[in-house]
């Protein structure tokens, strides 16, 4: 605001001997001060049980009376006195945080945050969806149920290892939480960004048939039921688990195997079924080959590769140099 004064001080020095030209200056003063009033403004939720879009439901401060204008896109967002807040439309924010407590609910619509997402409380998603521009840390309880939770952010976004129903990243760079496991129980659409995978886990984990895109996984689970189908190149640098009572179905894709030992568990009930594809054992080690039917099978990188069982190829089987 300060950088201002210079211009209106020199504007009505040259025009002193004119009180319309004052006048202006006083009209551009006091359009300055409303232009900032419309800008960013913290809003605290003070009306539990209530609607995002209604003004009464919010404070300019905490605790402080309802009347202030529901938040919108720029807004700081607090949810707090465990209170609940339900969305019954499209929303925005420019940062969201639910105290210890609280709960938002997002019903079927989206609400899009372009700087940070902090849940200590309690989060919905319903069939809604959840676009985060910023760090999303959650240390609550989210409920994902058939929602998606979409990362947009422009810079280096980290996805936290929780339960997602869909799980979705624009075309930027993100890194997948070393530690826990990120449950995927509908789609993976992780975009074309560079990803860090290092440590991570990510788990299909649905009750259901689903697809796994093509990706390149640290370490790779199936779980519950269903048919898990690979619906590109895929590549496991640690451990594939397949959980028993699912399937994991190649297609006619590569399946690549980086992990030294054994980079390929079958739990249980678990079943493998190779279609036309081909799999690679591909470390720079030991490696061991679980007895399973495979279409093609190959080994690259270097070490031994020993069979665990009757090992059964469909089509070719192909031993790499320097490979044993």
């Amino acid at each position: 605001m300060k950088q201002f004064y210079p211009l209106l001080n020199q504007f009505a020095q040259r025009s002193c001997s004119s009180k319309s030209a004052i006048r202006i200056a006083g009209f551009l003063l006091l359009t300055l001060l409303l232009n900032m009033s419309v800008l960013a403004a913290p809003r605290y939720l003070v009306v539990s049980g209530s609607n995002w879009a209604n003004n009464a439901n919010w404070s300019a401060t905490s605790g402080g009376p309802g009347g202030a204008s529901f938040p919108v896109a720029g807004d700081d967002v607090f949810i707090e006195g465990a209170r609940t807040v339900n969305i019954g439309s499209n929303a925005a924010a420019a940062n969201v945080n639910i105290a210890a407590g609280s709960t938002l609910i997002s019903g079927t619509f989206s609400l899009t945050v372009s700087g940070n997402f902090t849940n200590n409380g309690t989060f919905t998603a319903n069939a809604g969806t959840l676009n985060i521009g910023g760090i999303f840390t959650n240390t609550g309880i989210f409920n994902s149920n058939t929602g998606t939770v979409h990362f947009n952010g422009s810079s280096n976004q980290t996805i936290p290892s929780i339960n997602y129903n869909n799980l979705s990243s624009t075309n930027n760079n993100r890194t997948l939480q070393s530690s826990g496991t990120i449950g995927v129980s509908g789609t993976f659409l992780p975009g074309t960004g560079t990803y860090t995978i290092s440590g991570s886990t990510v788990s299909f984990r649905a009750g259901a048939n689903q697809n796994i895109p093509a990706f390149t996984f640290e370490n790779l689970q199936t779980e519950n039921s269903g048919t898990k189908t690979i619906t590109g190149a895929v590549t496991v640098n640690n451990v594939l688990t397949i959980g028993t009572s699912t399937t994991l179905a190649l297609s006619n894709f590569t399946l690549s195997l980086s992990g030294v030992g054994t980079p390929l568990i079958l739990s249980g009930t678990g079943a493998f079924s190779s279609g036309t594809s081909t799999v690679i054992f591909n470390a720079a080690g030991n490696q061991t080959i679980p007895a399973l039917t495979y279409n093609n099978l190959q080994t690259t990188g270097s070490g031994t590769k020993t069979i665990a069982g009757t090992v059964q190829a469909n089509n070719i089987v192909t031993i790499g140099l320097g490979t044993t």
